[in-house]
């Protein structure tokens, strides 16, 4: 009886490896080099509010500018990093931890040079603050009283509608520029 369990996993092997070859076979390599580049790119995108946290400091004020890009970066990347945790997903948990401190330091730069009272982020700093907070404690609820596909399923699509308003957050500045 044996021999022919081992028989039969050693085909089992054999039949994964075959799929798997004419799974990769199919995908164009244009596919693999974008997936492989990935990572890298959205590091590169987590870097791109660098000039204008330089700038903040510099003048020592945020002027009119909104702090829903560096909160919404946030909440994004901590849905992310959870996705990818509970995935086991290297590839979309690193790069978004990386994210998660960067907008952790561009949300705490603004806030030290916005006034308190400032309207115009939409809301004010503190209903960004309370927002996280309350955020943050929901996400690691959902993610440790869930089942995980419960909680993998509700990330992703969670973290596709907070995508979504962090790439679009940055026309909450639309009317001051018109």
């Amino acid at each position: 009886h044996y021999p022919s369990l081992f028989l039969a996993s050693d085909m089992a092997e054999a039949t994964d490896f075959r799929v798997e070859t004419a799974i990769s076979a199919d995908v164009p390599a244009w596919v693999t080099v974008c997936g492989q580049l990935a990572p890298l790119i959205s590091i590169l995108v987590f870097l791109a509010p660098i000039p204008t946290m330089q700038q903040i400091k510099r003048e020592k004020t945020v002027g009119g500018k909104p702090l829903l890009p560096y909160s919404s970066m946030i909440a994004n990347c901590l849905i992310c990093v959870v996705y990818g945790f509970l995935k086991s997903e290297p590839k979309i948990m690193a790069p978004n931890s990386i994210g998660l401190l960067l907008g952790t330091y561009y949300f705490t730069a603004f806030r030290r040079h916005v006034s308190m009272d400032a309207a115009n982020l939409p809301g004010t700093a503190s209903q960004h603050w309370n927002g996280l907070v309350i955020f943050i404690t929901f996400i690691l609820l959902v993610a440790t009283t869930l089942t995980k596909d419960l909680a993998v399923e509700f990330m992703g699509k969670l973290g596709i509608l907070i995508c979504m308003i962090m790439f679009a957050s940055p026309l909450s500045t639309m009317k001051v520029v018109i």
